[in-house]
């Protein structure tokens, strides 16, 4: 083979091997896609740790750590993290205190992120409900909905009811409730018809939606 065709294979050669490497660093180095997020859980008033895939791509062999005392331990490993899937990250056995969380997967940049876990707040729905009613008389119950976030927010909350059973309609109603703030809705339906039924409830945050039931029996 001339030496002119050599050097020019191996110039291509020379090439290629540079992309190949480039690729490869900023697969290790440059290419993020996994986050550590955490929001208010109203129904315990304490902080839910997610880790989320923020790309459209399937990321695999997700591990995340914790760390305590300056040493790193193992909280969870996931297998495969669906294109935007959201995982919750079981915290109950962790101090309530500031912590630091690292997640990591092949080819990704880590993310950490450090969350205040001692962060309680009240539980901000609060339902005062008889379990039994009488047909033809006012069903009377209430829903108290507090804001434990910053600042002031509205909150959408949803009674939903089974119209065979009681004559009234659903009710919707929007509350503007500075932080810390509450407000008691009070409810006065009137069943017609014995039975067993549901009344359903659907809250929504700015952050999250809190849906629940209550029992009645109507006699």
């Amino acid at each position: 083979m001339p030496e002119r065709k050599k050097k020019e294979i191996k110039k291509v050669f020379a090439a290629v091997y540079i992309i190949l490497t480039l690729l490869l660093a900023y697969l290790l180095f440059f290419n993020s896609g996994i986050e550590i997020t955490s929001r208010m859980d109203y129904a315990t008033g304490q902080k839910a740790v997610f880790v989320m895939n923020t790309t459209d791509r399937l990321i695999n062999s997700v591990t995340v750590k914790y760390r305590d005392g300056g040493a790193e331990k193992m909280l969870a490993t996931i297998a495969e993290l669906g294109p935007k899937e959201k995982k919750r990250l079981d915290t109950s056995q962790l101090p309530r205190k500031k912590t630091e969380f690292i997640a990591e997967a092949p080819f990704h940049v880590a993310a950490s992120e450090t969350i205040d876990l001692g962060t309680e707040t009240g539980q901000p729905i609060k339902v005062s409900m008889p379990q039994t009613a009488e047909t033809g008389k006012p069903f009377e119950f209430s829903l108290e909905v507090c804001n434990y976030e910053q600042g002031k927010e509205n909150i959408i909350v949803q009674e939903i009811h089974e119209p065979l059973f009681f004559l009234s309609q659903n009710d919707e109603k929007t509350l503007t409730l500075g932080q810390g703030e509450c407000q008691t809705i009070k409810y006065g339906i009137v069943p017609g018809k014995k039975g067993e039924t549901t009344i359903y409830f659907n809250v929504n945050f700015p952050n999250s939606n809190e849906q629940f039931q209550r029992s009645v029996s109507v006699r």
